[in-house]
């Protein structure tokens, strides 16, 4: 399996609950109109575990396609255009990496 793994920080005027909600129910739909995308996995900060430290980013999310082919070929269809564009609405920052994936439970 092929992964892209982002880290995202909102926009400045959301809270953390307008975040919430805008990914879970505008964007989530958006994304899962990809065929190409075998799953999907988001993530929301709720806790420093009480270390004091301030996380850069406020969540991240985990998209796993079949292999690279498949994700190279996604990021030209209509579904990825329109999810790029939806990218500004809630967020300020997005930094992806791209992982090789294994899961084993």
């Amino acid at each position: 399996m092929f992964s892209v793994m982002t880290f995202v920080r909102r926009r400045p005027e959301m809270s953390l609950e307008e975040f919430e909600h805008y990914w879970r129910s505008v964007h989530v739909p958006i994304t899962l109109a990809h065929t190409a995308v075998k799953r999907y996995r988001i993530g929301i900060y709720r806790d420093t575990m009480g270390d004091g430290i301030t996380q850069p980013w406020d969540g991240w999310a985990i998209l796993t396609y079949e292999s690279r082919e498949a994700w190279e070929a996604d990021e030209q269809s209509p579904e990825s255009i329109a999810s790029q564009q939806d990218v500004p609405k809630f967020l300020s920052a997005l930094h992806a990496v791209v992982v090789d994936t294994t899961d084993y439970r």
